[in-house]
């Protein structure tokens, strides 16, 4: 049936109240699939054509009420509790760092530019807020396979610090790209996993391939906490993604006995074995390799519910503005404090999950839970290395510990969570057309 001048019109009012463009097809298709089924009851019962749509209209309901209904169902969101409590944890950082700079641990230049990098932070989240997530898809696959290629490139070029590969030199600058590249990895894996059918055992070997080449490069760099990062957060794809469960079990197998493989052959030596292992009883080397350990329990302990009070200073334990941060943090203002930043990480932890539920989109709910990995696991390990329960690892603590590249990679983690968020009631509706 060819589509009446008024119901054009009646649609065109409704879609006018809809700001999101994005779903005016949709809802214009569904509003013509009502009017269609009325006029053709109508017409069966002997109206006119013209009487049916008139009478199709009048029951509709007035367009600009029905339009600003439609409008609050499928404005985009912003999940506003998720941005007040990282607004927290980036205040808490950057008063710790204050009182570092006052303790004298921390100099001028390296406070200003943590408060740029947390402007740029904002400025890359709100970005990425905005933008539409899943124009990434039909390019997955590139941007895996260019991922890989400057994964290389930084294996080959980069400097050497206290035994790892960390930066890739660009002339102008260096950059860590290995530490970018978690996020990437997670965009483009996410991206495959999603289109992929999981019905063969050709999926299955893209799989491993597409797990083994980047695992093998973390190694190859002696990225050992990097390395675990990807096996975690890959099995964390792999069992969301649609893939037969007697073969994700068979993978994770797989990927864990060839994880422990190469941490045997990098640590074979009995001296890096017993520096991995050393947190199980960290006082039987109190002045070797269970130093750092000791101390940051030491100074946890000594810190009582309100701490030593701002800008103390705790000389003996080094890298109190990294990898230690949350011992300083405790030490300085109290177990109180070191609760709290906990109870915002697992309260972040809980609201991030509770969205998640509510994102039909394949492609979002594996990039949330992807990038819910890679921001959880270093948070909760620098907590629990800094209390002598895990072995260490350089792993700074996101968004308090300084280190300018690092905060605007977190921020762009929580820019794509927000913004997969943000348009999960437009991609449910555009998915049903």
């Amino acid at each position: 049936m060819k589509r009446h001048p008024q119901i054009d019109e009646y649609i065109r009012q409704v879609c006018s109240q809809i700001k999101s463009k994005e779903v005016h097809e949709a809802i214009s298709q569904e509003l013509e699939g009502h009017f269609a089924d009325r006029i053709a009851d109508y017409q069966s019962e002997g109206m006119s054509e013209k009487d049916a749509v008139d009478r199709a209209i009048l029951q509709m309901g007035d367009s600009h009420l029905i339009g600003k209904q439609l409008h609050q169902t499928h404005k985009p969101r912003i999940e506003w509790s998720l941005v007040g409590m990282v607004a927290a944890l980036v205040g808490i950082g950057l008063l710790t760092l204050y009182s570092l700079l006052d303790s004298q641990s921390l100099v001028d230049s390296q406070f200003q530019r943590q408060i740029l990098s947390v402007v740029l932070g904002a400025a890359v989240l709100a970005g990425i807020l905005f933008a539409d997530y899943r124009k990434l898809l039909p390019y997955c696959k590139q941007l895996y396979m260019t991922t890989l290629l400057v994964m290389l490139i930084s294996l080959m070029t980069s400097e050497q610090v206290n035994g790892s590969l960390q930066y890739l030199d660009l002339g102008l600058f260096r950059f860590d790209f290995l530490s970018l590249s978690p996020i990437l990895l997670v965009l483009s894996v996410a991206g495959l996993f999603s289109q992929w059918r999981w019905e063969s055992w050709r999926d299955f070997s893209k799989a491993l391939v597409v797990v083994l080449v980047p695992l093998l490069i973390y190694m190859s760099a002696s990225r050992m906490f990097i390395g675990l990062l990807y096996v975690i957060w890959f099995g964390v794809l792999l069992f969301s993604s649609q893939m037969r469960r007697m073969y994700k079990w068979s993978f994770v197998g797989l990927i864990m006995a060839l994880f422990l493989a190469a941490i045997g052959l990098l640590f074979a030596k009995p001296y890096a074995i017993s520096r991995l292992l050393i947190f199980l009883d960290p006082y039987k080397d109190p002045l070797g390799a269970g130093y750092q350990t000791v101390q940051s329990i030491e100074a946890i302990r000594s810190a009582g519910w309100w701490g030593h009070g701002f800008g103390a200073q705790l000389a003996a334990l080094p890298v109190t503005e990294s990898d230690f941060v949350f011992a300083y943090l405790v030490y300085s203002f109290g177990w109180i404090a070191g609760g709290a930043v906990l109870l915002i990480g697992i309260l972040l932890l809980y609201r991030i999950q509770r969205a998640m539920g509510q994102v039909k989109d394949r492609f979002g709910s594996l990039l949330i839970r992807g990038l819910m990995a890679v921001f959880f696991v270093p948070f909760f390990w620098s907590i629990l290395m800094a209390l002598g329960i895990v072995p260490i690892f350089s792993v700074s603590l996101p968004f308090i510990s300084y280190g300018g590249t690092q905060f605007v990679l977190q921020m762009a983690v929580f820019g794509i969570i927000l913004s997969v968020y943000r348009r999960k009631d437009i991609t449910v509706l555009a998915a049903s057309r």
